[in-house]
């Protein structure tokens, strides 16, 4: 057996330089993902505050707040509003940060008709849109309900 003397144990500088090139490379390559998350994570952000903005949007659109009166709209009929707000406007949280110019803008117009080609005059077709524009470009949003009156 080789004897070893106490005084040479241990890491040589050229074992260390190794290491702490390997270290060097796998920390750079965590660090490279940071860039592409945050740009993910301010996307998705904007893609909840939109479609809360959307929500929020039909709610207000079925609970009248947009005096929206169905019961005169005559089957072909399409009522349109919305416009362009920016924060902060009345109905954005405090946190709506991600947006730098926002549209909003709805539709309620007669349900299409059934297979039959029957029209129900009470049915109507709600589509409420949000549109952004960020860093990354022009982003939307749509939800769609029908409501009956």
């Amino acid at each position: 057996m080789r004897q070893t003397n106490p005084e040479n144990s241990g890491f040589s500088l050229l074992e260390m330089l190794i290491a702490m090139t390997i270290l060097v490379i796998g920390v750079l390559a965590v660090l490279g993902t940071f860039p592409s998350l945050l740009n993910l994570n301010h996307k998705s952000w904007g893609n909840v505050e939109a479609t809360t903005l959307a929500q929020e949007t039909m709610q207000e659109i079925l609970a009248g707040v947009y005096n929206v009166d169905l019961p005169t709209c005559s089957c072909p009929c399409t009522i349109q509003g919305g416009g362009y707000s920016d924060p902060p406007g009345p109905n954005f949280h405090a946190n709506y940060h991600a947006f730098e110019h926002v549209k909003r803008s709805w539709t309620v117009q007669c349900a299409p008709s059934d297979p039959s080609g029957t029209t129900n005059s009470n049915l109507y077709w709600v589509t409420v849109t949000v549109q952004w524009n960020d860093k990354q470009g022009l982003h939307y949003v749509t939800l769609n309900n029908y409501i009956s009156h």
